[in-house]
């Protein structure tokens, strides 16, 4: 089309609603709506127009863990990780909870898992591994899975980690035991 551009930038997510605010960022194909709708402000829409869509009907996100783990002790939720044997499965530092790789710092998807933990009574028996690097956490994740030990994460599709831990094969999907949602006029 004519236009000259600069190499792809890969900026966090806050960084990236006040850049484009600045006028420092043209374009952003990385946001998750309606997930990303914190980082709203009134000056965004003074200045910024949603455009189109990467996946239309949204993505997945949720929790996996590996299936071989799943199917043993018969988890089918994060209520599941209350019982002893599977905290001690998924417990990579040794201090008796399950470790759950997590969301980075600021992330709106780390205020989900937070949310749940909390509602559903996991602080004694989930630990949030929450860096400040998200990439970094699931590639060690994905480091422990080839030695054999079990993981527990918060992911999104599409998301790379889905093409290297393959959903029914290596991983499986696992669920809340209820839709308890954040926002408290969502409540029935």
């Amino acid at each position: 089309m004519g236009y000259k551009v600069e190499f792809p930038k890969d900026l966090q997510n806050s960084i990236f609603y006040n850049a484009i605010i600045l006028g420092d960022i043209d374009y952003w194909a990385n946001a998750w709506f309606p997930n990303h709708d914190g980082y709203i402000t009134k000056k965004f829409y003074e200045k910024v127009q949603k455009i189109g869509y990467i996946v239309k009907a949204g993505g997945l996100q949720g929790y996996m863990a590996s299936k071989d783990a799943i199917e043993k002790y018969n988890i089918k939720s994060l209520e599941d990780f209350k019982r002893d044997e599977v905290k001690k499965t998924f417990d990579r530092n040794k201090d008796g909870k399950a470790d759950l790789i997590a969301c980075s710092p600021g992330w709106p998807c780390l205020d989900i898992t937070k949310h749940h933990i909390k509602v559903y009574g996991l602080k004694q028996h989930i630990n949030l591994v929450s860096t400040s690097s998200y990439e970094a956490s699931l590639a060690s994740a994905m480091g422990a899975f080839k030695n054999g030990e079990h993981i527990l994460l918060y992911t999104w599709l599409p998301n790379w980690i889905i093409f290297k831990l393959k959903p029914g094969k290596d991983v499986m999907w696992i669920n809340v035991a209820e839709i308890i949602p954040q926002n408290p006029k969502e409540r029935r």
